[in-house]
């Protein structure tokens, strides 16, 4: 009865080691599904927010222009030395902000605006020089035609547009301007100060003729100085966005928009399940009792109250997160299974030792006999797994360190590889950053000069269309470049290869020589691969380019074929690997010294390429998961082979 009681004991502290054990292992599971789903969810909003990055910095960069412009700099109190060609560019600039990025206004002010004030030469309170608002329901209403090009409007009986709540604010961003950036050299390059305030009343009626509510015309006003010839402050660039039209941008009801400085805060719509996160939202910090929340700062930096984006999810999501669920499912079913076993185990404990006790005594010999064989055999075995053991050990030494010498070798090679890359990484980012803006300019100063030449007798079409095509190849190489260094992964959907495939070489063929024949052997038959479409459609571009100026360099004329016909034959397939695509050519082939070399990013033979196309290519392929097979023949052609597998596998950030 004793041996009975104790091993029912034992059997239940046994169990209820399990089930602690059980139990800190799904909380351990727990804890690193909880991390799990964080970083989830911290990888896809800094993925989500760009949109609203990339449109803060278009007003930005777009206002940081106009205050560039010279007829700015030199801008009078009334605009009356503005010529027709400044106000088409303002025009401009003004269209591409409302259609792009839906602000309102765009004002130019003086720096000295004092809108309780009456301006001696109108006889009425100050106003600004300029103001574009022609893109909103009755914008420009009722205002002199020195301040709005707006004609022809109809009759309006609705609510009037209120402005003076926008004008002292106008008046406090010149204040600070003027006392915190004086002159241009009180920043550097194109660093220049960008400032915004609390949220004011706007006179964008839009939306507030139908609900007569104030906060569907409020929004906030963002400013950059601008500098006469001198470098003296003269006046800013103010654009005016509503603040529905900053909810527009947020990309999930997971996000707001926040600037705690101003005590601003705007949540995207149907935000309500952050209605208890709001006092965190609007202080712009995390949510300590979220799961995952985060503040996310805006690139774009307001040099008197920074903004941010205020990222969470509320912990119900993560409740039903199949990770959670299913680690609650396996935790009841082990403290069921472990239950279960100790209570069968103490069961036949009880008839094992009713048994164990009526043959004991005539075992007990025997066992003793057993267990000295078993002890000889024992030290048999022991022994000789002693030596396997050993010999094994060595193998295994041997191989390792022949593993690590190949590591070694691989590593000390992938060093300098990064290294390159990340010096050509830098210098890829400041030339675009430096190129793409002055470019932008040289655009805009083209179309303004196209429309000045309209009906002149001066015939410039062809010199503009070489200043086109010129902006174009510029903004080609940047776009090689920026494709060669950026490390972010491909964004992937299932797509049928084929006739995507088909669809791009036919508008892609008609860029190419007449005299190259295309042929197509398209057989995957409908199966769906994981590609990114436009960053697989530049891998294809390239090739195919590649190809058709190896046999035409020249355009139409081949003189490297020898009085073959150029062909370029492109083959798909279904392999082991995944989906292959071939460009196979009959021109005059690669030389095998320089088969490895047109790997290396720089690296060309022709008189204008940047040396990236096929490296670029082949990280984008690489970004796929797959490769690119380089082969060929001097004087019979080349063929180019890339494969990827028919889907991509899953990466938690």
């Amino acid at each position: 009865m004793r041996r009975l009681l104790l091993s029912w004991v034992t059997i239940c502290l046994v169990a209820i080691g399990l089930l602690y054990a059980a139990n800190r292992q799904s909380d351990q599971q727990q804890a690193a599904a909880r991390q799990t789903f964080s970083d989830a969810a911290r990888a896809s909003a800094r993925s989500d927010v760009q949109k609203l990055n990339v449109s803060l910095r278009s007003i930005y960069e777009n206002i940081r222009t106009l205050a560039s412009l010279p007829s700015v700099r030199n801008i009078e109190r009334h605009g009356q030395n503005l010529g027709s060609e400044a106000r088409v560019t303002f025009q401009q600039i003004y269209n591409n902000l409302a259609s792009n990025v839906a602000v309102s206004e765009v004002y130019i002010v003086p720096i000295d605006l004092a809108p309780d004030q009456t301006d001696s030469l109108t006889g009425k309170p100050e106003e600004p020089i300029l103001m574009f608002d022609e893109l909103i329901i009755n914008g420009g209403t009722g205002k002199p035609t020195a301040y709005s090009t707006k004609a022809g409007l109809a009759a309006y009986s609705g609510p009037k547009e209120i402005e003076i709540y926008e004008y002292h604010q106008l008046q406090d961003h010149a204040a600070w301007l003027k006392k915190n950036y004086p002159t241009t050299t009180s920043f550097s390059g194109l660093n220049v100060p960008f400032v915004s305030g609390p949220e004011v009343i706007t006179c964008d009626n839009t939306k507030f003729i139908k609900t007569f509510s104030d906060a569907d015309r409020s929004g906030i006003m963002f400013s950059v100085p601008f500098y006469d010839p001198n470098g003296n402050i003269k006046g800013l660039i103010t654009a005016i966005i509503l603040t529905s039209a900053l909810r527009d941008l947020l990309p999930s009801p997971h996000f707001a928009l926040v600037n705690s400085g101003n005590h601003y805060a705007v949540l995207a719509a149907g935000a309500q399940a952050l209605s208890a996160s709001r006092d965190w939202i609007v202080a712009g910090k995390p949510d300590p009792g979220l799961v995952y929340s985060e503040v996310i700062p805006v690139p774009v930096r307001d040099s008197r109250s920074p903004w941010s984006i205020w990222s969470g999810l509320p912990n119900e999501a993560f409740l039903a997160s199949p990770a959670l669920v299913s680690i609650n499912r396996t935790r009841q079913s082990t403290f069921s299974t472990i239950v279960i076993i100790a209570f069968a185990l103490g069961l036949c404990m009880s008839l094992m030792l009713k048994s164990l006790d009526q043959t004991r005594s005539n075992n007990k010999i025997l066992r003793q006999a057993r267990d000295a064989a078993r002890k000889s055999e024992t030290e048999a075995h022991d022994a000789a797994a002693t030596f396997k053991s050993m010999n094994e050990d060595i193998t295994v030494l041997n191989m390792q360190l022949t593993q690590k010498a190949a590591e070694l070798e691989a590593a000390q090679k992938e060093i300098v590889r990064k290294a390159k890359m990340a010096q050509l990484g830098v210098l890829v980012s400041t030339v675009a950053h430096e190129l793409r803006n002055p470019l932008s300019v040289v655009r805009t100063t083209a179309f303004v000069l196209q429309r000045k030449l309209i009906g002149a007798s001066v015939d410039a079409k062809e010199h503009l269309g070489r200043i086109d095509s010129g902006i174009k190849r510029c903004d080609t190489i940047i776009s090689q470049l920026l494709d060669f260094t950026r490390a972010q992964d491909a964004v992937t959907t299932p797509t049928d290869l084929d006739s995507w495939l088909e669809n791009l070489l036919a508008s892609e063929c008609e860029k190419l020589s007449p005299v190259i024949e295309i042929t197509c052997s398209l057989g995957l038959q409908g199966h769906m691969v994981d590609i990114d479409p436009e960053r697989m459609r530049r891998v294809v571009i390239n090739l195919l380019h590649n190809a058709a100026e190896a046999m035409c360099p020249k355009g139409t004329t081949c003189p490297e074929m020898e009085g073959r016909t150029p062909r370029i034959d492109v083959s798909t397939s279904k392999n082991m690997r995944g989906a292959e695509m071939a460009f196979t050519d009959n021109g005059p082939g690669i030389h095998p010294h320089f088969i490895e070399k047109i790997r290396e990013p720089l690296f060309t033979t022709k008189g204008f390429g940047t040396g990236l196309g096929i490296p670029a290519a082949e990280k984008i392929i690489e970004l796929h998961g797959g490769g690119l097979d380089i082969s060929s023949t001097l004087g019979q052609g080349a063929v180019f082979t890339l494969w990827i597998p028919l889907q991509q596998q899953k990466r938690v950030a």
